[in-house]
């Protein structure tokens, strides 16, 4: 065989080498799109959502039955309630209330003059919409006096030694600043507290 014969021959055999090396083999098929598994109709994390939704509905509901919004702490409400004394607490832009044990909403904001007003608007407002997200804006108190008024049969508040008290019910309570949203029970405050200092006149001399 001549030296052309075999170059021939030998290209030959590398082009089928090559043909074959480079064609397709089919594998094994695919798996159908109808042989994965189904996901779950409701699954563990979509059953405990719907669980801690409703929990969450149902304790605003419960909040709406003594007439207060879903973000007040209910319990401490009560409890402020069960021990007789002022529960204060703020929602919205501006807006908050000194609740009595009986449920009544005491203005706390645009009022004018010492005696609070009670609002039986708000306290309707929070029954009738557990939970509701429609935050108000309210005016601010205006001439709040600078004396206390011992005979007010409701809830007052005056200003005196750098402190904002209300009298209710014959106790004196400190109101807080800022007031929470989720509420603060008050504490009764004593008389060195409020009461203001008697004044030292100077001694005068006895004649002989």
């Amino acid at each position: 065989m001549s030296k052309k014969t075999c170059v021939a021959a030998l290209v030959g055999t590398l082009a089928v080498a090559l043909t074959t090396a480079c064609t397709p083999t089919s594998g094994p098929a695919a798996p159908s799109s109808n042989s994965s598994a189904s996901a779950p109709s409701d699954g563990a994390v979509r059953t405990y959502r719907k669980a801690q939704a409703k929990e969450v509905m149902r304790q605003l509901k419960l909040n709406a039955a003594i007439g207060i919004p879903g973000e007040v702490d209910r319990g401490y409400a009560e409890a402020a309630a069960k021990d007789r004394v002022l529960f204060v607490f703020s929602w919205g832009e501006g807006c908050s209330w000194a609740r009595t044990p009986d449920g009544a909403l005491w203005r706390l904001h645009a009022t004018d003059g010492g005696a609070l007003v009670r609002d039986r608007d708000a306290e309707e407002a929070f029954r009738k919409v557990p939970g509701r997200a429609d935050l108000w804006t309210c005016n601010p108190a205006a001439n709040i006096p600078a004396a206390d008024a011992v005979d007010a049969t409701d809830p007052y508040r005056w200003a005196a030694g750098g402190y904002t008290w209300v009298r209710w019910n014959g106790a004196i309570y400190s109101l807080p600043s800022p007031i929470a949203e989720t509420g603060t029970a008050l504490s009764v405050a004593k008389p060195a507290e409020y009461a203001p200092a008697p004044s030292m006149s100077p001694s005068v001399p006895t004649p002989n």
